[in-house]
């Protein structure tokens, strides 16, 4: 439990940690926290985590065929026009946008479209937290 406890604030955490420390039989190792997203809501591994929705703007072609998760708790300048450029680029260059949404106000709608129309998951606090809780407190039935 005190481990899911770690995960959960690692994972809310703003700015988002780059490593968690993750315990496994008593032993200590460090692992990316993009690798523990993947493992507990089905992002790829290999994700870049954005903290800031403006950084979007900045996407490129260096960034082509990568899959960017975003670990926010607002979005409050996130328009329409915004989001149909970030859309138009992220498809052309088939850039993944997936959005872990870290506070209990819903999600600004905007940002939920620009998520879906890029092929990515929108995941709310209280998804999160459940994933956390079945992923490493629940036993598996035997």
């Amino acid at each position: 439990m005190e481990q899911s406890s770690a995960y959960l604030q690692a994972f809310t955490a703003l700015p988002t940690p780059p490593f968690v420390p993750l315990i496994t039989q008593g032993e200590a190792r460090f692992v990316s926290t993009a690798s523990l997203f993947a493992e507990v809501i089905e992002v790829p591994a290999k994700s870049i985590i954005i903290n800031e929705v403006d950084e979007l703007r900045f996407i490129s072609y260096t960034l082509a065929g990568t899959s960017l998760l975003l670990v926010l708790n607002s979005a409050p300048d996130w328009t329409a026009e915004k989001s149909h450029k970030v859309v138009a680029v992220a498809n052309l260059m088939n850039i993944t946008l997936s959005l872990v949404w870290v506070d209990d106000r819903p999600v600004p709608p905007q940002l939920v479209s620009t998520i879906l129309e890029t092929n990515g998951r929108v995941v709310r606090l209280n998804e999160l937290t459940r994933a956390v809780f079945e992923k490493f407190c629940v036993s598996p039935a035997t």
